[in-house]
């Protein structure tokens, strides 16, 4: 693969997403590419493939709003056009190695369209409340929670818990 820079690096990411292109993508991750998100730890390359590529079967634009390139690393936000036509915003950090993505960890943002403030509001006054049934049905199993002085788990049993820590001591934001 030719070297390229960075900002090149990512456009090309995005773009073989749109185009549904996974040999493109596969060439421009290293080999020991890892992947993070709110739903995803570190994961390998053939974890990426098998749980984020199939997403690319609904897009059909990414909007890049920002990107910021610095020495190795890059940060975009970006909002994404499905083909539903619901759209959602993010922000990715990308790390490079020897012009490949070394890593990339993903920031969700929300949907746009929908009430998602209503969405935060809601979750957000049952973990001051200490509402855990509202907040066991709404997280899913597997979404990394952390307790105060505890360490991160991916049960839902983990959310009841910081719920019921954080109730009366979280300042409801409105």
């Amino acid at each position: 693969m030719e070297q390229i820079n960075s900002s090149d690096l990512v456009r090309s990411y995005f773009n073989a997403y749109e185009t549904n292109e996974r040999a493109v993508v596969e060439e421009l991750l290293c080999d020991d590419f890892t992947f993070t998100s709110p739903v995803d730890d570190h994961i390998n390359k053939d974890n990426y493939f098998a749980h984020c590529w199939p997403s690319c079967e609904d897009i059909h634009h990414y909007h890049i709003q920002n990107l910021f390139i610095e020495g190795n690393e890059a940060f975009i936000r970006y909002t994404c056009k499905l083909k539903s036509g619901k759209s959602f915003r993010n922000m990715e950090h990308f790390q490079f190695v020897d012009g490949k993505i070394k890593a990339i960890v993903v920031y969700f943002g929300f949907g746009l369209g929908n009430d998602s403030s209503t969405i935060v509001k809601k979750l957000n006054d049952a973990f001051a409340t200490g509402n855990t049934d509202y907040v066991i049905k709404n997280v899913a199993e597997d979404v990394p929670m952390a307790s105060r002085g505890r360490a991160r788990t991916k049960r839902k049993r983990s959310s009841q818990e910081a719920a019921e820590i954080d109730a009366g001591c979280c300042t409801k934001r409105v």
